[in-house]
């Protein structure tokens, strides 16, 4: 399973932070019961300063695909987090994800709510 996500860094902090992706899947699979997971990162772009730090967004939707399929190795697709800046950036970004993506693993979850650029890429 492949999940394209935003890297995040220090100098980026959203709301509720940042988190350790591997801390917070090791209290999500003690409270539900679940085996630790296959976890592993790769980047579309060099120079990824902390694979494993992740926001809430990128958090849940990591663990619900590990619910779904809790014995699956989970690979997480990092994307630049300026790549939803412009629309150019809105296209090329997701199909760098997912090129490297099916060379990883033949199953692909998107959350496209934040993969299409954002509102100011959106018209009325």
């Amino acid at each position: 399973m492949v999940l394209p996500e935003l890297a995040k860094t220090q100098q980026y902090t959203p709301p509720g932070g940042l988190s350790d992706l591997r801390q917070d899947f090791a209290a999500f699979d003690r409270l539900f019961g679940l085996p630790a997971p296959r976890l592993r990162v790769v980047s579309t772009f060099p120079g990824a300063a902390d694979p494993w730090l992740a926001d809430g967004e990128a958090v849940l939707d990591a663990e619900m695909v590990h619910t779904i399929a809790p014995r699956r190795r989970l690979t997480i697709v990092l994307v630049r987090g300026t790549s939803l800046d412009n629309a150019a950036s809105a296209v090329t970004a997701p199909i760098a994800a997912l090129r490297l993506g099916m060379s990883q693993g033949g199953i692909i979850s998107l959350s496209p709510a934040g993969q299409i650029g954002g509102e100011h890429c959106i018209t009325p």
